[in-house]
């Protein structure tokens, strides 16, 4: 597991990257980093609303344009605005980096105060060398988050570790992850009632020495451990995303459920079972985006959309062509 850079816990909660040209959140300054806020002066026993005859809502309005310097001078002025400025800074976490990664997730685990205020979590790493000790630290973390309600989890390619999720007590509306749709995430996603947004960016299955599109079916894993979701499942999905699926992802997650924006990869020979699945909703598709890797698509595509999707209100669809008949 890689050594965290950083020792004070206010700054890893809300940085976000190993270098400012690349982060998605600025760098905090040199400044905060020998800044100490003592736990004693937190005030856990007065609510924010308490000490304003404002609501919680209003004064997180009136903070919200606020630079992240600006948070941060707020941060050490004293209880009252400690308790607001924190609740903007760690409410959205974004992380690209691993070495940051770990000293956000000792901030959880040492500052209780922390961990209510993280509504939406972004941690995106393509380090391949993280060693299971990250990842057990990360469950713990995750643990810790009961308000978590926007996941962002992108590993590396051959890293889906599934059981992370374990003893998660959050209840989630959007969840994106590149964790390969096999039966735990399935499992995970059982206990998940609240997602309205689904993004599945993983592969099908955790046999990753063929490419994608060349098996995309389930016929090489044993039924129980295929992705299969309960039927009461996802009660509230509307939003539905795939990158590697193929047909039998996207019927255990459309069917019989309201899912009605998708977007989805079409793969040779199996783009009509692919949208097949699609019709199985619950409710009629109105926005579909298609990535077609068939190179017999173009000849059916357009009128199984018109017999088949007919309340459809936005479509888009791209071709990549991956036939030729001559080389120049």
């Amino acid at each position: 597991m890689l050594a965290p850079d950083a020792r004070d816990p206010q700054l890893s909660a809300t940085t976000s990257s190993c270098s400012p040209s690349g982060s998605r959140v600025p760098t905090l300054s040199t400044k905060f980093l020998r800044t100490e806020v003592p736990t004693s002066s937190l005030d856990e026993h007065v609510p924010v609303r308490h000490l304003s005859i404002l609501p919680v809502e209003v004064l997180d309005n009136i903070l919200q344009p606020l630079t992240q310097n600006e948070l941060i001078s707020l941060l050490v002025a004293n209880k009252f605005f400690y308790a607001l400025s924190a609740r903007q800074l760690y409410h959205t976490i974004t992380i690209d980096c691993a070495r940051r990664s770990i000293a956000f997730f000792q901030t959880v685990l040492n500052n209780p105060i922390i961990p209510p205020l993280v509504r939406s979590l972004d941690i995106n790493i393509t380090n391949p060398h993280l060693l299971k000790a990250f990842y057990c630290l990360f469950q713990k973390v995750l643990q810790q988050l009961p308000a978590l309600v926007t996941l962002f989890l992108d590993f590396p390619k051959f890293h889906s570790p599934q059981w992370i999720l374990h003893g998660c007590t959050f209840s989630l509306k959007s969840f994106t992850t590149s964790m390969h749709c096999t039966h735990p995430l399935a499992q995970f996603l059982d206990t998940q009632h609240n997602i309205t947004h689904l993004t599945l960016r993983g592969f099908q299955s955790d046999n990753l020495s063929i490419l994608p599109f060349l098996d995309m079916s389930d016929s090489g894993t044993k039924e129980e451990e295929q992705f299969k979701l309960k039927p009461t499942s996802l009660p509230n999905l509307t939003h539905f995303n795939a990158i590697h699926a193929g047909a039998p992802v996207i019927q255990a997650v459309v069917e019989d459920r309201p899912v009605e924006v998708v977007s989805i990869p079409l793969f040779p020979s199996l783009s009509m079972d692919s949208l097949l699945a699609l019709q199985s909703s619950s409710v009629p598709m109105r926005r579909l985006s298609l990535i077609s890797f068939d190179p017999e698509a173009p000849h059916f595509l357009f009128q199984v959309l018109s017999d088949g999707f007919a309340q459809l209100e936005a479509l888009h669809v791209v071709f990549l062509m991956t036939d030729y008949t001559k080389v120049c």
